[in-house]
């Protein structure tokens, strides 16, 4: 089954006449190697992600599905980002925007927006620095303005932190003919890309080979044991949140974190000897 991460890169119901798949939320850390842990997925297209509002989507937890055997192919946002850096560890990357940052041509923020809730379809409600590139660069193509303007459009968008960046801050001061060209020939790459990676995926046009290995660190255990989050009744809770409830609420919690404290220092005490141990012989 395929899993696609997705928001304001694309409407839903766009997306959906292209692929049939099961349509999740913006990613943030911990999602994806949930996502494994709980529905063992053949595929996981990431789109989109967040950046600032929650932690966002680590590298690691993208390379333990790839370790899995998953399919991760990313475009776009945050897809378009984690599919650069990770590349040589086997996840795809579709699109311009995957390619610019593959070219080291962008910036992390050059993707990020204010958009609304869910309950309002992701709504953009900022301009993205990649979309206000690709807008510029087909005006240039066209004659309608030159590459300085062009240049000097996304040095102002840039120097506006990414909750300012709308249409009227961006060209205050601006010759007139750009505010026409932002109302009638827009460009929207983010959104195209998304569609060409659930073309991919429909038309099985991709392929991946994992060239890296993978391996647990003292940061990805954290990630796993406390911020995965597990299924209860259609509500998604990540393990750190139980184990404080059973702190909490649980009146063997005493018994229970001492009996975990044992466990932990019998697999250390083994480590630190070299002794290779089971896990029967450990209970």
């Amino acid at each position: 089954m395929t899993y696609v991460f997705l928001g304001p890169s694309l409407p839903l119901a766009e997306a959906k006449k292209i692929l049939e798949a099961n349509y999740l939320p913006p990613a943030k850390q911990g999602d994806i190697i949930s996502l494994v842990e709980r529905e063992n997925p053949h595929t996981i297209a990431l789109i989109d992600g967040y950046f600032f509002q929650s932690l966002s989507v680590w590298h690691k937890e993208i390379m333990y599905a790839l370790e899995k055997g998953i399919t991760v192919l990313g475009s776009s946002s945050m897809g378009a980002l984690r599919a650069a850096e990770i590349e040589r560890y086997g996840m795809i990357g579709v699109g311009e925007v995957f390619k610019l940052y593959q070219e080291g041509l962008l910036d992390d923020d050059e993707v990020v927006l204010v958009h609304a809730p869910k309950e309002k379809g992701y709504l953009n409600l900022t301009l993205t620095v990649v979309n206000i590139r690709f807008t510029l660069k087909k005006a240039v193509q066209n004659g309608l303005i030159t590459e300085e303007l062009s240049a000097k459009v996304v040095n102002r968008a840039k120097s506006l932190h990414y909750t300012e960046r709308i249409l009227s801050n961006i060209l205050k001061g601006m010759p007139s003919i750009l505010q026409s060209i932002f109302q009638s020939h827009y460009h929207d790459q983010k959104k195209e890309d998304a569609k060409l990676l659930l073309q991919k995926i429909a038309n099985k046009e991709f392929y991946t080979t994992l060239t890296g290995s993978f391996s647990y660190s003292s940061h990805m255990r954290p990630l796993y044991y406390q911020e995965r989050s597990v299924g209860v009744d259609q509500t998604k809770i990540p393990l750190a949140t139980i184990a404080k409830y059973v702190a909490l609420h649980h009146p063997d919690f005493s018994r229970l974190k001492s009996h975990a404290l044992n466990r932990i220092l019998v697999s250390v005490l083994a480590k630190l000897l070299q002794i290779e141990v089971t896990d029967e012989e450990i209970e």
